[in-house]
């Protein structure tokens, strides 16, 4: 069974990144349910984390702002779709200059984002980017603190997906 907030952030999901698409011009809901499986798959239980799977690109692809996710989904789930968010300037690699760091200060962002680079690398199609990225994801989020058992394992699984793929 969902609990209701998983099933009201996938809701809002749905409605608020629209026409977007995913890769091979799947909806863009594809994404976030696969970064949810990921978790559930991992034995990620939380409902926040869950909940933010479905919102973690709401900042960035929309115009919405943190206040929106804060009103409907409280300050919790919040915080963490806003660390994980990265500035909508900079380069690539400026942008998670910034966003690294403040995803590494918390349990939570980092399982998220972990998961949501899994999902990534296991739909394919960005591979050479995720392979030459993977040294700096790595180093400033695989050192967290919060290395908790289903943690760990999302870790290393990405690391044998790096691996076969030539990181």
């Amino acid at each position: 069974m969902t609990p209701e907030v998983v099933k009201k952030a996938r809701a809002f999901a749905v409605k608020v990144h629209g026409d977007q698409q995913y890769k091979n011009d799947l909806p863009y809901i594809v994404h976030l349910f696969a970064v949810e499986t990921v978790l559930r798959r991992f034995g990620v239980e939380d409902e926040n984390i869950r909940a933010a799977a479905y919102l973690h690109d709401v900042l960035e692809d929309t115009t919405y702002q943190t206040a929106t996710i804060e009103i409907g989904f409280g300050d919790v789930i919040a915080n963490m779709v806003d660390l994980v968010t990265n500035p909508k300037v900079g380069t690539r690699k400026e942008k998670h200059a910034f966003s690294y760091p403040r995803i590494a200060e918390s349990t939570s962002a980092t399982i998220l984002k972990v998961a949501d680079r899994i999902a990534n690398v296991e739909a394919a199609g960005l591979f050479d980017m995720y392979v030459k990225e993977y040294p700096e994801f790595r180093k400033h989020l695989r050192g967290s603190r919060w290395l908790t058992p289903e943690l760990n394992d999302m870790w290393v699984h990405l690391d044998r997906l790096m691996d076969y793929m030539g990181a």
